[in-house]
């Protein structure tokens, strides 16, 4: 997962200026480099995380109890000969 917070969105934007890259072209390099099974394919906005943050208090959660929830944009886990496994 990538969030693309202020502390993120800068640090992209110096490696995007040193490698002469605007800065969608640097995300895209890194999603394709360190998460090509992505299925978002993008950054994470960090209001995304808060609204799970923000469900997972809320009455509306109250059935959801005992489990990891992950905001990643899910991933393909496997990927063999067509045989894929989803998660979202």
């Amino acid at each position: 997962m990538h969030s693309n917070s202020d502390g993120v969105a800068e640090v992209v934007s110096q490696i995007a200026k040193a490698q002469h890259l605007s800065e969608a072209k640097m995300k895209e390099l890194i999603i394709q480099n360190t998460n090509p099974t992505s299925l978002l394919q993008r950054f994470i906005n960090p209001s995304e995380i808060a609204n799970m943050a923000v469900y997972l208090c809320s009455n509306l959660a109250s059935a959801t109890n005992g489990a990891v929830t992950r905001v990643d944009g899910g991933v393909l886990t496997r990927y063999n000969n067509y045989e894929l496994t989803i998660f979202k």
